[in-house]
């Protein structure tokens, strides 16, 4: 007898959340979005990275976006459904290689790229019921030429069964 491993859903949402962050290159657009340039080329994708050291920031390629799932939430539907939320952080860190440039600026051209290309993933937009922005926060202890910030958001998709 062969066993079938199957993917859960909360996986291929994580891995089409992570897919669409990695398709983000400087003056391409998203396909949902095709008026919308990238100002950015996101170099280096991680999951579940939650202890960094700050030399790892410096010599980690730029900008280095992390993908943390940070808990999960459960919720009985009464169609004897699930809901799940996953609470997720996207971690970001940029470097200011030009004098002049503010470092703000480049954090939220990331952060802004970073949503089109979640908002315009099809695997996500057809497997997730939707996906909730929450907060962004500046990583406090970082020093210049770098700049972190955390975007917080929830990720909400429905299941029955072991498809969870």
């Amino acid at each position: 007898m062969n066993s079938i491993e199957l993917i859960s859903k909360k996986e291929i949402i994580l891995l089409a959340l992570e897919k669409s962050i990695k398709t983000i290159k400087l003056g391409e657009s998203p396909k949902k979005y095709p008026m919308y340039k990238y100002c950015n080329t996101v170099t280096y994708v991680d999951r579940q990275y939650l202890s960094i050291d700050p030399n790892e920031v410096v010599n980690a390629p730029k900008p280095w976006i992390l993908i943390n799932n940070m808990g999960e939430d459960f919720k009985l539907l009464p169609s004897k459904l699930f809901e799940n939320k996953i609470h997720v952080d996207i971690v970001g860190f940029v470097e200011c290689e030009k004098d002049g440039v503010n470092l703000d600026s480049l954090m939220n051209s990331l952060q802004r790229d970073i949503f089109a290309a979640i908002l315009s993933d099809e695997t996500l937009n057809q497997t997730a019921s939707y996906v909730v922005p929450i907060s962004i926060q500046t990583v406090p202890i970082m020093i210049n030429p770098y700049g972190g910030f955390v975007m917080m958001i929830d990720i909400v998709y429905v299941f029955s069964g072991l498809n969870i």
